[in-house]
């Protein structure tokens, strides 16, 4: 990106319209404006700006100039203006622009009410971006997430409160925090304390008279107090109020729990004294207990002396009582359950603040319900301020410079929790200077607040404080006021552009647009805006309809059927309010379901569930487009509609998860349902890697995954009403087996590995499902064995280990599929034997053979007992396994994975019984060394492997020895225990009294002086006998030497592509061969016989005719003597899992 034009325009004459043409044609990627007096280039201090006036509207319109890629435009596009509006509001701005790439532009008309303007181009031209080079791959920088600054990240501060204090400054004869925080949260002025020569320093005084009664008392205190108070005064104040305590009634108790509520907006001396006078119990019960008062309590306890007051068992008990009386409406033992929640995590705040705890969620839990009131909040945060305790507790704690984490994460620890109360207490604090600022209206303070808050929307963690702070009545309020002008066609202010970005990002929660306030915000938006678009403002608008009409309306939206491919984003945030409001509704109280279920019957012929599911269906299916792997060229992933399509699945499976307690799910619905979490689960997988940068989309991700599992879970708990149905675990775990072999656009590895844990997640081992094994898995047989072939070794020995755990033994569905695994492995052998090594088939075949010997040695490592026990008592697993082994050595193979699986079994050779395999067993330990991976021998078994190989065969036994030593002395430096193994395999030859093992075979004369010089090399004195022994064996001169091994490898090498042979434009001596011209398909005599199914010798006979040999262009046939051997019957079906 260059400079393209620098210049200062003036309107033409007395119109408002300016105009620049460019000689060359220019693709503009970015417009910055100077205010007047700046100086745009530092080398160059003589040019100086001239904007004027400072704040204005603009118009740009540009000539769309098709570039060089466009071969067609509509005559009536040419030389089209494409309009674009910026608003300038003071200072030096950049307005990015996007023209594409395949128009430019030489025309630039700007329109608007500006004396002046200065501003420069910058992009490139349309010649450099022809010549460019060709394209090169390169590899993309890594992006380092840039920390916050310093200077506003309360989090990561000692005293939270600076930015709020810094910000104060700002303002001239700026009150204390402490008094701003009572003056904007708890005791608001009223009108005619603003007028108030002292105001904001003006207060009440505790002088009463004889007459005072506890209402006045109340009114007393509703007012700050005067900062010249005494602490006689105050303790005289609450000595009066205890003495006007009388027998216990609803009056009084609604006055004291106001008073209580007062006095914990005050200084703190105040609730300390009213706390030393009266006692709780003394005055509140159960029957005098209403809402109201338990209103006022539930704000006096956001202050921790009076939380502490009022966590006595007593009292505690009171609540108690009024949250379980049958006589007390939801409203009353909501506030109760609140009240004695926040009562309780106080005390868990105090000591978390010290000390490692188990309690953070619950402390962050009051924090947020604090948060949702204005009073509560500005009690609690002077508690945080003024109390001196806790501002101690707070300030002892590192510093540690993390991030701020969402408490949805999960990653909360002491450090974490710590960030997070210092970063709402800075987030609260600075709220609170906002509130003041625009209470006194001090612009440049509100608009460096307002530019902090809009900062904080961007960054993880902070934004979930700051929507959340949002929300408060006042500030929606505030934000309505700051984006109206004050007079029609007045000039866009800084402030009110910095507040619809604010609403913009805040539109984007559902949840906000249920606040009422937040919503005639929304609908007081009027052009001209200076950030949100049209579009966007009549998206906001439908969103906020939809939430005012109700549930009807949300119905109706989650109903509506479209023609149109795919969900947009207007339709997604349309979704959304509806989906919030319904799940509002269904949770509200007990007879909330009934009215959402009902509303759904009413508006539609469709049943809310399945239609809900349907949803889910459109969303992961559009996720899937994200991700696809088959779609030519590939999809320019969306950031904020993949967000939104992961918010909208979150939101789904928010309501499906209450919704399918109560409607009972059938199997169709349930198949539809699981297919829909298979895909949506799926593509969560892939947020890591590809949205890495963007914590939106990974939050959202995270949250739908767990929506996932969560909903799964419970669906396949779901017991039948009656013997006679399916149980709806049977249904879905089919229909995840089901859907591991299915062909899909995603990576398929990738979507077999989340089908895998959805799979896990279900069977669980927890009684529930322990129960249902018997009666669900024998009847997925068939599906399990599919989707078990798909698997890499890691998780097939992973669900062989789930379901022994599960089974133990009863039915043996371990053991059946560690049969049917063996008989695969032995056909693949076979078919490796006879077949030709050099094709891409037997390729495939090698690398599937290794990796199902790799599961059987990583099984027997992980599961030995089991392993031991069923190749004990199941002889069909002994007899394969023998069968396995043998068609191994006799093959010629060698791979890794065997040498694995023979060794872990030669440990245990003596303690287990393993008759007929003890052959194949010691052939397979001494061949170890001849893999190229060189696998060691360990001497003790090896030893233990010798004395029992007198069951093999003597032949074979020589040539695995001459072999093995072959292998041992061709290395360059073989381990220790390689040259101890060798030692003792000839050892075991000298001792050895059968003539059978005189001679040595498997080696030639070469190899056996290699041998010879290799033992004189490594052995000691002691040991010479070896070397004088192994002269004495003889080598068969004559012996035919065993071609090398085949080696099974789990990597699949590259396999050539089939491809049709070249034909010939000249035929053969015989004239038997011609070229078949274009159209000779259409027109061959032969053409209707192109569908027969032919038998015998016919496709021969048929292929001798000299038509039917003309070059069609076809892949070459296979024969029919090869195609009768490559049957279904003998060619098992391939599964090659990536490693």
């Amino acid at each position: 990106m260059k400079l393209l034009y620098w210049g200062t325009v003036r309107p033409e004459a007395a119109s408002d319209i300016a105009a620049l043409r460019f000689t060359t044609p220019l693709h503009i990627t970015l417009i910055r404006v100077f205010s007047s007096e700046a100086q745009p280039f530092a080398n160059c201090p003589e040019i100086v700006a001239q904007t004027e006036p400072d704040a204005f509207y603009l118009d740009i319109f540009f000539n769309a100039m098709p570039g060089p890629l466009v071969t067609v435009v509509d005559k009536d596009k040419r030389n089209a203006l494409v309009p674009t509006s910026i608003v300038y509001t003071g200072g030096t701005v950049d307005f990015p622009m996007d023209m594409g790439t395949d128009y430019s532009t030489r025309l630039m008309i700007i329109k608007g009410s500006f004396q002046v303007l200065s501003f420069a181009l910058y992009g490139e031209t349309v010649s450099q971006l022809a010549s460019s080079p060709s394209y090169e791959p390169i590899t993309l920088p890594t992006i380092d997430p840039v920390p916050l600054s310093k200077a506003v990240d309360p989090a990561n501060a000692a005293d939270p409160t600076f930015l709020a204090k810094n910000l104060l400054k700002m303002i001239p004869d700026a009150p204390p925090l402490p008094l701003v925080i009572r003056l904007m949260y708890c005791l608001k002025p009223t009108d005619d304390d603003w007028e108030n020569e002292t105001f904001p320093y003006h207060g009440t005084s505790l002088d009463f008279t004889e007459d005072l009664d506890l209402a006045q008392a109340g009114d007393m205190i509703s007012r700050p107090l005067r900062r010249e108070t005494t602490e006689t005064a105050i303790s005289a104040f609450a000595s009066r109020v205890n003495d006007l305590i009388g027998s216990k009634s609803l009056t009084q108790s609604d006055n004291i729990a106001r008073l209580f509520s007062a006095s914990a907006s005050q200084i703190p001396s105040l609730a300390l004294a009213l706390c030393l006078h009266i006692d709780p119990e003394m005055v509140f019960d159960a029957q005098t207990l209403d809402d109201s008062a338990l209103l006022y309590l539930l704000d006096a306890v956001a202050n921790a002396d009076l939380a502490r007051h009022c966590g006595s068992e007593e009292f505690t008990g009171i609540l108690t009582q009024c949250l379980e009386s049958p006589t007390s409406d939801k409203a009353t033992k909501t506030t109760a359950r609140r009240l004695i929640d926040r009562i309780h995590a106080w005390s868990s705040l105090e000591d978390a603040l010290s000390n490692m705890s188990d309690e953070y969620d619950a402390c962050i839990g009051m924090i947020k319900d604090i948060g949702t009131e204005e009073k509560s909040l500005g009690i609690w945060l002077e508690s945080m301020v003024l109390h001196q305790d806790l501002v101690t507790k707070l300030a002892e704690n590192s510093v540690p410079s993390s991030p701020v984490y969402p408490s949805s994460s999960g990653c909360v620890n002491h450090d974490g929790f710590i960030t997070y109360v210092r970063a709402f207490i800075g987030v609260a604090t600075v709220f609170v200077v906002w509130a003041w600022a625009d209470s006194i209206g001090h612009d440049e303070c509100r608009e460096r607040t307002l530019a902090i808050v809009r900062l904080w929307q961007n960054v993880e963690g902070y934004r979930e404080i700051t929507n959340h702070l949002l929300s408060l009545r006042q500030f929606s309020r505030r934000l309505k006021w700051i984006i109206t002008p004050d007079y029609d066609g007045d000039p866009p202010r800084r402030a009110g552009c910095i507040g619809e970005q604010i609403i913009s990002e805040l539109a984007n929660d559902p949840k906000a647009i249920e606040h009422e306030l937040f919503r005639e915000t929304i609908l007081s938006l009027t052009p001209p805006l200076s950030f949100i678009s049209e579009g966007e403002r009549t998206r906001l608008r439908k969103s906020a309809f939809v939430a005012d009409d109700g549930l009807l309306a949300a119905m109706d939206e989650v109903f509506f059927k479209s023609d149109r491919p795919g969900l947009s984003l207007r339709r997604l945030h349309v979704l959304r309010v509806s989906l919030a409001t319904i799940t509002r509704e269904f949770m509200e109280d007990e007879e909330g379901e009934l009215r959402v279920i009902q509303a759904a019957w009413d508006g539609s012929s469709m049943g809310l569930l399945p239609q809900l599911i349907s949803l889910l269906t459109e969303v992961s299916n559009d996720l899937n487009k994200q991700f696809s792997l088959t779609i030519s060229p590939p999809p320019r992933r969306d950031s904020e509609l993949t967000h939104h399509l992961f918010s909208t699945g979150h939101d789904l499976l928010c309501l499906l998860l209450p919704l399918t307690l109560v409607v009972p799910l059938i199997p169709r619905s349930t198949r539809d349902l699981v297919c829909a979490l298979v895909e949506l689960f799926s593509c969560t997988g892939f947020t890591s890697n590809v949205f890495a940068h963007s914590t939106c989309i990974l939050s959202a991700s995270d949250a739908a995954r767990q929506g996932c599992l969560d909903l799964i879970r419970q669906v396949s708990r779901f017991k039948p009403t009656s013997s006679a149905e399916k149980p709806l675990c049977q249904v879905v775990l089919g229909t995840l087996l089901e859907c591991s072999t299915q062909s899909h656009d995603v990576d398929p590895v990738h979507r077999i590995g989340q089908i895998l844990v959805l799979f896990d997640h279900v069977l669980t081992l927890d009684e529930e499902i322990m129960q249902l094994v018997p009666t669900v898995l024998p009847s997925l047989l068939a599906p399990m064995k599919a989707f078990f072939r798909v698997l890499n070794a890691e998780k097939k020995v992973h669900v062989m280990d789930r379901l022994i755990k599960l089974d133990d033994g009863v039915i043996g569905i371990a053991e059946w599929l560690l049969i049917e695994e063996i008989k695969v492995l032995l056909q693949t052998l076979n078919l490796i034997r006879v077949s030709d090594p050099d094709t891409a088939h037997v390729m495939a075949h090698k690398c599937h053979a290794s990796i199902m010997l790799q599961f059987l040695a990583e099984l027997v490592k992980a599961s030995s007992n089991w392993f031991l026990a069923t190749l004990k008592d199941v002889a069909d697993v002994h007899a394969n396994l023998k069968s396995v082994m043998t068609a191994f050595l006799d093959g010629g193979f060698r791979s890794l994975h065997f040498s694995q699986l023979v060794g872990e079994l030669c440990v245990f050779i003596d303690a287990t019984d393993f008759g007929d395999l003890v052959p194949e067993l010691a052939i397979g330990y001494l061949a170890r060394v001849q893999t190229v991976e060189r696998c060691a021998w360990d001497v003790p078994v090896l030893r233990r492997v010798l004395v029992w190989s007198a069951a093999a065969d003597s032949a074979a036994l020589r040539q695995e020895m001459g072999r093995s030593l072959r292998a041992v002395a061709g290395m360059e430096e073989p381990a220790i225990d390689m040259v101890e193994g060798a030692i003792v395999i000839v050892e075991w030859l000298l001792a050895h009294k059968s003539p059978e093992f005189v001679g040595l075979s498997g080696m030639t004369l070469g190899d056996s002086m290699k041998v010879e010089e290799f033992l004189e090399s490594v052995v000691m004195e002691d040991q010479a006998h070896v070397v004088r022994g192994f002269k004495k064996l003889s080598i068969d001169e004559d012996e035919v030497l065993l071609p090398d091994p085949i080696e099974l490898s789990p990597i699949l090498q590259s396999i050539p592509t089939p491809s049709t042979p070249k034909g010939t434009i000249t035929p053969d001596v015989l004239g038997s061969v011609v070229v078949s011209p274009p159209n000779a398909l259409l027109y061959s005599p032969l053409a209707s016989t192109l569908t027969k199914n032919y038998a015998n010798n016919d496709f021969r006979e048929l292929r001798q005719a000299t038509s039917s040999r003309q070059n069609t262009s076809r892949l070459p046939s296979m024969h029919v003597d090869e195609f009768v051997l490559a049957s279904p019957e003998l060619l098992p079906s391939l599964a090659i899992p990536r490693q």
